[in-house]
Formats: C-alpha cells, sequence, structure tokens
C-alpha cells in the first residue's frame, strides 16, 4: 500500500516521501489504525506509521484525544507483548507515537506522557526491533517535552530504573541524564527522589 500511495495524490507526508491516500479525516486515522494493529512485517509497520503519523498532524490533537488514538495503540502493544504475539504490530505501535510525537512536538505531549511507562516497558521486549523503536520513541517524547513537565516523566524512568533489565536500567539512567542537561531547573526539584534512585540503579547494575 505504501508504494501504491505515492501514485493516488493524496496528502503529503513531508519526511517520508510519500503522500496520504486520502485527505486527513478521523475515518482515515481510524483506517490507518487498524493497518497498524495488524502489521504482518517491519515493512507495513513502518508504512502504517507514517500513514498514522501524518494523519494525525492534519488532524491535530484534540481528533487524537478524542478517539484515543494512542492509549489504544499502547493498550494493544501492551497485551501483545504479554502473549508474545504480534511483535510487527508491537513494533507498528511504537513507531506511531515516535512519528506524532515528531510531528506534533509540544501539542502531543498531554498524550505522550501517560505512555511513558508502557514506552520504557517495551524498550525491554524480547523483539529486538521492538526494543529498539521504544529507544527512539523515548527519546523523541522526552526531547519534545516543556521543562515543567519533565517532573512528571520521572515517575517512568525510576519505574525503569527498578527492572530488572539492565539495558531498560541502561536506557532509562541515560535519558535522566539528557534530561538533567536540558532542564536543570525543574530536574533540580526532583532531586530527593532522583539521587536516591539512580543510586540504587548503578549499584544493581
Amino acid at each position: 500500500r505504501a508504494a501504491a500511495a505515492a501514485g493516488k495524490g493524496g496528502a503529503a507526508s513531508e519526511e517520508s516521501g510519500f503522500e496520504l491516500p486520502e485527505a486527513p479525516s478521523v475515518e482515515a486515522l481510524e483506517r490507518f489504525l487498524a493497518e497498524a494493529a495488524s502489521a504482518a512485517s517491519a515493512s507495513a509497520a513502518t508504512a502504517a506509521a507514517i500513514y498514522v503519523s501524518a494523519c494525525a498532524s492534519g488532524l491535530g490533537p484534540v481528533p487524537l484525544h478524542a478517539t484515543r488514538a494512542v492509549p489504544r495503540l499502547m493498550n494493544a502493544a501492551h497485551e501483545s507483548a504479554e502473549d508474545r504475539s504480534a511483535p510487527h504490530a508491537r513494533e507498528a505501535a511504537v513507531l506511531c507515537l515516535n512519528g506524532m510525537s515528531e510531528r506534533l512536538g509540544f501539542a502531543f505531549e498531554p498524550l505522550a506522557l501517560p505512555q511513558l511507562p508502557q514506552i520504557v516497558a517495551l524498550v525491554g521486549d524480547r523483539d529486538r526491533k521492538v526494543g529498539e523503536a521504544a529507544v527512539r520513541t523515548l527519546e523523541t517524547v522526552v526531547s519534545r517535552l516543556d521543562p515543567l513537565a519533565v517532573p512528571a516523566a520521572m515517575p517512568a524512568l525510576y519505574h525503569g530504573m527498578r527492572t530488572v533489565s539492565w539495558h531498560v536500567k541502561e536506557v532509562c539512567l541515560r535519558t535522566v541524564g539528557r534530561l538533567a542537561a536540558r532542564a536543570p531547573g525543574p530536574l533540580g526539584a526532583c532531586m530527593p527522589e532522583c539521587v536516591p534512585a539512580v543510586i540504587e540503579c548503578l549499584n544493581d547494575s
């Protein structure tokens, strides 16, 4: 479908080089979300994420909130992770979040913040591509946070630093370091909780 879309003359996707097969609408978004949920290959996951993020960019955050598109994506990813099924659908879900965060920036923050615990959990996914996509998405989301929203992101990172996975611990520690460099003032207010969590994580590692 990604190859066919280029000849249909739909709305352009600036970053991907593809074109949407139709103008952004809630109906189109629902169809693209269904494609993400049923992705059966890496290329299908990538194409679905391109369509979802381009459509979401055209619609804006209000319809995304109304349709609960973001929590639906992540809940489906969490469920498939638990039963070890549909790794490409999980990859698609995480890539969708990454694309929406890249395109919508600060406007996506209220939708992305509640999903940080699930993004962190998917960093440790058994499927390597899912984990890599989750790392990229975590980096994208936190890089677009308003500095005043940084404290709201910290509990998910604390939880990640307390998991048994050394890889998740490392990613969360690295993310805390980036936030400290980017928003030292807001993060400074979190020091009473942050310092013990970091020390515990380093000792466990």
